[in-house]
């Protein structure tokens, strides 16, 4: 054992002392024959203690230089402390210069360090059939083809530049072409209002504003068709109490029904549309939680020409024209007897016998849904009114559509109008199955009568209501696998042939719609 020297030095004045204590107290002692025998074993001890003593102070001490000074450890904690702020700048600037990437179920993304720049690849793909069933040499019968086909390719591509400013881009690759179906901006430093310009969907349609990566069906029902699809044009939108109210207010170039604006507008006029959507039990847990209800509408005028009439057509489920106004633009095909190469000839239409908007349009939207647990069920009622011409005749049609549908999560998971998430991923060696839905729906569409009476539409060729019906099971793999199977069945009042007086009904179409949807 090593002492410093001012150890040393107290020890023996402490044996000292206690040895002068010890021969005070012999006196007394002496008449006490036990305090005696305690004053001697006392004295033992003293002696042992100065023993020890004598050998360690023998041993070589640590000389007072060769300790560690306060200041020498100071400098080296200070040393230490400044590698450790050296580190920590270090990786700071790392990580000012390297951005965080991550991949997930909602895609690629990409932020910056500091959070102000973010941009994300995400889409979805649908690979879809369609099989007719039923004779289809019947009267009326569409020219419907059983196929497969890629409906929908469409990757997405968006992001924020300093936070508060939003763009999104989304091209779509199916078909014979492709096309551009959203680009657009926004502003989205209050959440209560919101600025987007571009190309996006009109606030209009209920079942429309949903993704077509979350129907709940293959194909939108009959009211789809008399809402506008894209627009080009800027909106205000926003959400206030909690999110419990919603709404949208826009200008836009303005489309005909089912329809989708190119990349200019054809004349001066412009549509007005808004829309609010109300949940006022948002915040409360219960059966009403899931309630929702809207109204919407839009007023505009459309100035149509022979080459670009302003008005749509119409289509059923299976994606089927059963009514169009009329027109004087003919297709034919032209063989040569000399090569056999076909050619496709369109004429030109004219405005003596093709049906044009020349008008006010306007539109009106109702809506709503309801979803509790497993349950659901969404509904809307379309009315779309458009002025028309037909060389000197004038007409102002307006054409209305209804559908309600509803569903059951048949594995337990809550049912929402943006699809299933299941609890537990597709994975049969765990026993685990993801979510199945069961759906059912029920729509009518009415096409005005004046639209007959007042030669703007045939109808031998084009019916003059569809009533259909449908059921669908949708299979949720995952959040990013979907596969879903359904049948719809549309009837009609006439289309179908025949004569002005006695028109025959289009044949009933039924059919088989499969689909299996992969998000990324």
């Amino acid at each position: 054992m090593t002492l410093y020297p001012g150890a040393r030095c107290r020890f023996p004045l402490l044996s000292a002392a206690v040895l002068l204590a010890l021969h005070a107290g012999s006196a007394l002692a002496a008449a006490d024959p036990e305090l005696a025998a305690q004053v001697r074993e006392l004295t033992q001890r003293v002696k042992e203690l100065e023993q020890v003593l004598a050998r360690m102070s023998a041993q070589p001490t640590i000389a007072a230089a060769a300790l560690p000074t306060t200041t020498a450890v100071d400098q080296r904690v200070r040393a230490l402390e400044r590698k450790l702020e050296v580190a920590a700048e270090e990786n700071a600037a790392s990580k000012a210069k390297n951005p965080t990437v991550a991949v997930g179920e909602k895609g690629l993304s990409i932020t910056s360090s500091d959070g102000n720049f973010e941009a994300r690849l995400r889409g979805y793909v649908q690979l879809d059939s369609r099989f007719f069933s039923g004779d289809k040499t019947l009267t009326g019968s569409s020219a419907t083809i059983d196929t497969f086909l890629a409906r929908r390719v469409r990757p997405i591509f968006e992001g924020t530049v300093y936070k508060d400013f939003y763009y999104k881009v989304m091209p779509d690759f199916a078909g014979s072409a492709v096309s551009l179906q959203d680009a657009y901006a926004e502003w989205r430093r209050l959440p209560f209002a919101k600025v987007s310009m571009g190309k996006f969907k009109e606030p209009l349609g209920l079942e429309r504003l949903a993704s077509g990566s979350e129907l709940t069906f293959v194909e939108r029902g009959l009211t789809n068709n008399l809402v506008p699809n894209r627009d080009v044009g800027v909106q205000l939108t926003g959400e206030v109490l909690g999110g419990k109210l919603a709404y949208q207010v826009g200008v836009f170039n303005g489309v005909p029904d089912l329809g989708s604006v190119g990349v200019s507008d054809t004349n001066n006029a412009k549509d007005f549309v808004g829309r609010v959507f109300a949940q006022p039990f948002l915040d409360v847990y219960g059966p009403l939680q899931g309630l929702g209800v809207g109204l919407a509408g839009s007023h505009g005028e459309e100035l149509g020409t022979a080459a670009n009439t302003g008005l749509g057509s119409y289509v059923t489920p299976g994606q089927a024209k059963f009514f169009s106004y009329r027109t004087s633009k003919t297709t034919f095909v032209i063989t040569d007897p000399k090569t056999k190469k076909s050619t496709t000839v369109t004429t030109s239409p004219s405005t003596d016998t093709t049906v044009i908007a020349d008008g006010q349009r306007s539109r009106y939207s109702p809506q709503g849904y309801w979803y509790w647990r497993q349950f659901g069920v969404f509904g809307d009622y379309v009315e779309s009114s458009q002025e028309v011409v037909l060389n000197s005749s004038r007409g102002h049609l307006t054409n209305s559509a209804w559908q309600i549908a509803s569903s059951i999560v048949l594995t337990g998971e809550d049912a929402s109008f943006r699809g299933v998430k299941p609890k537990a991923n597709f994975s049969p060696g765990a026993g685990q199955w993801g979510a199945v839905e069961l759906v059912g729906r029920y729509g009518e569409l009415e096409i005005d009568q004046d639209a007959f009476a007042g030669g703007f539409a045939d109808l031998t060729k084009s019916a003059s209501a569809a009533q259909s019906w449908g059921l669908g099971l949708n299979w949720y793999l995952n959040r990013n696998f979907k596969v879903n199977l359904d049948y719809d069945e549309t009837a009609f009042n006439g289309g179908g042939g025949g004569t002005v007086l006695v028109p025959l009904d289009r044949a009933t179409e039924r059919v088989v719609l499969s689909r299996v949807q992969i998000t990324y």
